[in-house]
């Protein structure tokens, strides 16, 4: 009985949370825009959970390597900078390229799929459209109609192309082929550079280190010198 009551009210809870969230204005906006251009926004979606699930795995990893006892000590912080750099450029470059170059889907379409949408071939898709019509019992499209459909045809392709795109730029151009070739010498680059500073700041410790030692070293001299001299303790007595 507790088990169900406690599954009951975790059900109560999540129904409620998830009816609330449902509600929020930005939740409710991105919905319509689904409902409208389903496809568009699924593509936007999965660059998001590619870019969250990188952003996850550079936490991880980085941690993982700091705490990894297999790898020396020496070499721990390179590896982690390694992660580190791999992380950041593989969300940096998913998000960036996919929107850098949209201004570029549109004409790529154009001139992929011209033939596709030429006069001719949109003068067959509106006949098909009318025969479709008339064999299912409908009423036969108009000129305005068909081309809307016509229109509506398009920007659906558009919008899988498009889609396609965005996984293609993010998961191939910049993640397998931008962010290997420049996270090495970024990693090593900053690795040497924070090498320097430590390098820089050793002098001075050492120097510190140095002075500090012999300010504690200058009385046990001093006593030293106190008391140097004859150790025979009788020799006063002798004369």
């Amino acid at each position: 009985m507790a088990i169900s009551s406690i599954g009951s009210k975790f059900g109560e809870y999540t129904a409620k949370g998830i009816g609330k969230f449902a509600e929020n204005k930005t939740v409710k906006n991105l919905c319509e825009k689904f409902k409208k251009e389903p496809i568009k926004y699924a593509g936007y979606a999965t660059l998001a959970s590619l870019a969250t699930k990188d952003a996850v795995g550079c936490y991880l990893y980085v941690t993982q390597s700091l705490n990894n006892k297999k790898i020396p000590e020496d070499k721990r912080r390179f590896v982690a900078n390694m992660d580190l750099t791999n992380g950041i450029l593989n969300v940096v470059t998913q998000i960036g390229l996919t929107f850098g170059l949209k201004k570029f889907y549109k004409p790529m379409f154009n001139k992929i799929l011209n033939k596709s949408f030429n006069k001719q071939a949109c003068k067959e898709l509106i006949t098909a459209y009318r025969k479709d019509a008339k064999a299912s019992g409908d009423a036969i499209l108009r000129k305005l109609e068909a081309e809307k459909k016509l229109q509506n045809t398009k920007d659906t392709i558009y919008s899988a192309f498009e889609a396609t795109m965005n996984i293609v730029v993010a998961t191939i151009v910049a993640k397998r082929c931008i962010v290997p070739f420049i996270s090495t010498p970024l990693t090593q680059y900053f690795t040497n550079k924070h090498d320097k500073k430590l390098n820089a700041k050793k002098p001075e410790e050492n120097a510190k280190n140095v002075e500090i030692k012999q300010q504690e070293t200058a009385p046990a001299q001093q006593t030293e010198v106190s008391y140097s001299g004859s150790s025979n303790l009788l020799s006063k007595f002798k004369k």
